[in-house]
């Protein structure tokens, strides 16, 4: 492990760990021995959090009679704060035309003209907040007239 591009043994003992991934979560210490005895380092205990991150994956304008959802992805330990239509906070629970799927995706469920807009969620772990791309979503009416 030592000696790769990220782990180097300083001249004075220390263990130098560039660039920290979640890979690096986990317990260090440091063992030393010479003929007279042998000691070892107390526990260093290293956990590192990716800031949040999250997506929605549909494009830059869908249409909710092609997509009954904004499908997301959002970075490990994060979690979905809200969704926002044209900066507003959606009240999803008193909305019958919204509802929230248990991975955090939008759908529309009865697809209205009122569902056109701009959305987007804010995401949230033990770093901090952050905010998706935005999606605008346009409402095509079903029928067609010639």
């Amino acid at each position: 492990m030592i000696g790769n591009d990220r782990i180097s043994l300083l001249p004075n003992g220390s263990l130098e760990i560039g660039e920290l991934t979640t890979e690096d979560n986990g317990e260090y210490w440091c063992y030393a021995s010479n003929p007279t005895g042998e000691v070892k380092s107390r526990v260093a205990h290293v956990s590192i959090v990716e800031p949040p991150s999250g997506k929605i994956w549909n494009g830059k304008t869908i249409c909710p009679i092609f997509f009954e959802s904004l499908s997301i992805k959002m970075s490990r330990s994060t979690t979905l704060s809200a969704w926002f239509k044209d900066g507003v906070e959606l009240d999803i629970e008193n909305d019958p035309g919204k509802r929230l799927k248990e991975n955090g995706e939008l759908e529309f469920v009865t697809r209205q003209r009122s569902d056109a807009g701009r959305y987007y969620f804010t995401a949230t772990n033990e770093v901090g907040t952050v905010k998706s791309n935005e999606v605008e979503v346009i409402f095509i009416s079903k029928s067609i007239r010639i």
